[in-house]
């Protein structure tokens, strides 16, 4: 963590020696999840959550990228592994919802309404709460790095390579319109 007015760094939450996939902060700022790989010690990637004043790691949950929904105490993490979104209250760590998605991108509206999953060259945008498909977009991506939703949620923006990952990253930008 960093004092922004000092420009130090006055704590270090967990050390880790793998890749932090991902890195999401609740939206009262008490609690940060590391979506965490690379993990020698264990049977696969994890998220922690970790509660900030303390540094203390919460729990850990299967999966390897993390967003805290803004609408609440709830975050989504995906598990590649079993093509799962789940959704955790926090800070207990209580399992409260499955949607069968994959893929290797995601993001979540800021009304934690729709769930957008990125797989191959296609988009879907998903009800969070029943997982039903609402749309789909195709794209000319062969590999996928970030999916975001706009702060008002009027624009979903993705980020991907037509080819290798050598190729020039292309930034598309979709106006969702009635699909929210």
């Amino acid at each position: 963590l960093w004092d922004l007015q000092e420009g130090q760094c006055v704590s270090k939450l967990v050390e880790h020696s793998g890749f932090i996939q991902s890195l999401s902060a609740s939206p009262d700022g008490s609690l940060v999840a590391m979506g965490l790989s690379g993990l020698a010690d264990t049977d696969g990637n994890r998220v922690a959550v970790i509660e900030v004043g303390s540094g203390e790691v919460l729990c850990e949950l299967k999966g390897d990228r993390a967003i805290f929904l803004s609408t609440g105490p709830w975050l989504a993490v995906r598990n590649p592994d079993e093509g799962t979104i789940t959704k955790w209250e926090t800070p207990d760590c209580e399992l409260i919802g499955v949607v069968e998605a994959s893929g290797d991108a995601f993001a979540i509206d800021p009304r934690d309404i729709l769930l957008a999953i990125w797989r191959g060259k296609i988009i879907e945008l998903l009800d969070i709460e029943t997982g039903a498909s609402l749309a789909e977009v195709e794209t000319d991506s062969e590999s996928q790095l970030a999916l975001e939703f706009s702060p008002n949620g009027q624009y979903l923006l993705g980020i991907g390579h037509s080819g290798s990952v050598r190729d020039p990253a292309t930034v598309m930008i979709w106006a969702l319109g009635d699909s929210r």
